[in-house]
């Protein structure tokens, strides 16, 4: 009778300490796909589109590395446009909605980030990135967003969201990104050392 009382104590006590809630999946298209929503996310499911994109609602802080870069640019092309995303800590990432069978590692593309651009980088060197003459800049930061979402693109998964704010100042450094995320990325990942210098 002890033995049984101390092995169900010892029993409930490892639940205690170590269980995990699973993550919630819910199906999305028709090829076995789902997205897996975290017990301890803060965001909240919101709608699932036609095109598999799936929406969140609620706010959430995610800490990482950002890249400002000129995704796609063209020399002399009046439309080039800067972009900025992050790229998620472990800890961030274990919160986060994200694809089951698509699991490239996760970069989330940021919106409405002109604040935070302008904040990061100088006039000289966002025209050094336009004109394809800098890579790129890198840092780490911990800033909220909203308007979560994920989705598929050219068969990678895919992440997004809107800046809202910045909770921890954004400090520069040369951070390589060596993960794989997915479709778009491959040429965005050297490492500092193979980067040009910023002069």
């Amino acid at each position: 009778m002890e033995v049984s009382a101390r092995l169900m104590m010892l029993a409930l006590a490892s639940l205690a300490l170590g269980a995990v809630p699973a993550a919630k999946s819910i199906p999305v298209g028709e090829y076995g796909e789902a997205i897996l929503i975290p017990a301890s996310s803060p965001v909240r499911l919101q709608s699932i589109d036609r095109d598999d994109r799936v929406r969140f609602s609620g706010r959430l802080i995610v800490e990482g590395t950002w890249v400002l870069n000129c995704d796609w640019c063209q020399p002399g092309q009046r439309d080039n446009q800067l972009y900025l995303s992050i790229i998620p800590n472990p800890a961030t990432v274990a919160r986060l909605p994200r694809w089951k069978n698509h699991i490239n590692d996760i970069r989330i593309d940021l919106s409405n980030a002109d604040p935070f651009i302008r904040k990061v980088s100088t006039a000289h060197e966002r025209k050094r990135l336009l004109a394809g003459t800098l890579t790129d800049i890198r840092g780490h930061a911990a800033i909220v967003v909203d308007n979560y979402e994920a989705a598929l693109e050219c068969d990678s998964a895919s992440y997004s969201a809107r800046f809202v704010e910045t909770t921890r100042t954004a400090r520069r450094a040369d951070l390589p990104t060596d993960g794989s995320y997915g479709c778009g990325y491959a040429l965005l990942d050297a490492s500092a050392s193979t980067r040009p210098s910023r002069s």
